[in-house]
Order: structure tokens, then sequence, then C-alpha cells
């Protein structure tokens, strides 16, 4: 739906209804149960006009949607990514993921139940930057923006961050690693590691430093 919304920004149009039926259509094939595909319509016809109606949201005219990156090479490591919009400036990029779910306050949150999911929507903006770099060679600015499109209100409705390159260098370092381990079925015990964002820290630092 926010596919189709982005297409017709891109010719100067708005038209709810039809994006709404474009959610209700794509819906279909999920193959729901009657009672629950019903829920799940009006539901998502709401969440479309609160987001792109009463909160006024505005997607920008140019814009790619659905960008789709294939067999991207790092090293050997072999990348894929469909990044939900991308906005191209003249030395720039930014790029906009779609979130369902409950908007985080802030990518540096200090509520321990949040700090995870933080860490994962941070570290995908910083996939994104990579991706985008080991195809394109793009050496602008490369920004990126989770926008949480079940906000309850606009201050809610995005988070945004510019990875750095010790970002980027850190990802790419950590996704050749992976890379390795899984072709070589070295699957590491992760028994030893808490369930939280500490645990998770300390799982890619014994990765990164050849401890496992």
């Amino acid at each position: 739906a926010l596919k189709l919304a982005q297409n017709q920004a891109n010719h100067g149009r708005k038209n709810l209804p039809v994006i709404q039926k474009e959610f209700e259509t794509a819906l279909l094939r999920e193959q729901l149960p009657p009672t629950e595909h019903k829920r799940q319509a009006a539901k998502g016809r709401r969440l479309l006009k609160k987001l792109l109606g009463d909160m006024k949201y505005q997607l920008p005219a140019g814009s790619l949607a659905e960008y789709e990156l294939h067999n991207v090479r790092l090293d050997d490591a072999r990348l894929s990514g469909t990044l939900d919009r991308v906005d191209r400036g003249e030395n720039s990029i930014h790029v906009v993921d779609y979130k369902t779910g409950q908007a985080l306050p802030s990518f540096e949150t200090e509520n321990q139940a949040e700090m995870l999911k933080a860490y994962h929507h941070k570290m995908q903006l910083i996939f994104y930057a990579l991706l985008l770099e080991a195809k394109d060679g793009h050496g602008g600015k490369i920004s990126g923006e989770m926008v949480y499109v079940q906000a309850d209100k606009p201050v809610n409705l995005s988070r945004g961050y510019t990875p750095t390159q010790e970002d980027k260098a850190r990802l790419a370092k950590l996704i050749k690693v992976v890379w390795k381990k899984v072709n070589n079925l070295d699957l590491p015990d992760v028994a030893i590691y808490t369930p939280d964002l500490a645990g998770m820290l300390a799982f890619e630092q014994d990765l990164l430093s050849g401890k496992i």
C-alpha cells in the first residue's frame, strides 16, 4: 500500500481509498480466516487514514519504493536487501524503513525492554548504508530513518540515524565473520549469552575477536 502511495506521490497524486484498497487486495493473499481478514482489513484502513490523512504524513516526489538490491559483494559475502524507500539527493541518499508496532522513544533509549529493539533498528539502518556503498560505491552522505506507521502522534512517527564510518566498518567485519561461519557450518553455542542487549554485544564482540 505504501509502495502504491509512493508511486502516486511521484505523479503528484494521493488517492487514499485506492491505497486502502491496495492493502485489502494484498491482505487477501494471506488467506486469513474470514473474521480475521475483516478485522485486519478494517485495522489497515484506519492505520492508512491516520498516517496519510489525519497525521498528514508526506511522501516526497521522486523517491524509489521497495528498491531491491541483489548479490551485492562484500569480499566473499553476498548480500541482498529490499529498501522500503530511497530518497535521492545530489550528493546524498536517505533510506526509510517502515515499521509496525510501538514506536521507539529513541535509538539511545535507557528502557531495558526496548534496548535490544532499538539496537536492531539502528543496525538495520547501518546495514542499508553499507549495502548501498558496496553496491554503488556511493561516496556521499547516507542517512537512515525508521518510520513507525502505527505511532500515536506525529512526534513519535520517525527516528533518524546517520551511520558513521566506524559503524559500517564494524558491521562489515561482523558480516564477513558470520558468512564464513555459516558456510563452514561452524555455529557457536549461544547458551552462555543473556537474551538482552548486553548478551548481544558480548556475542558480537566474541565473534569479532575470534574468541568463538
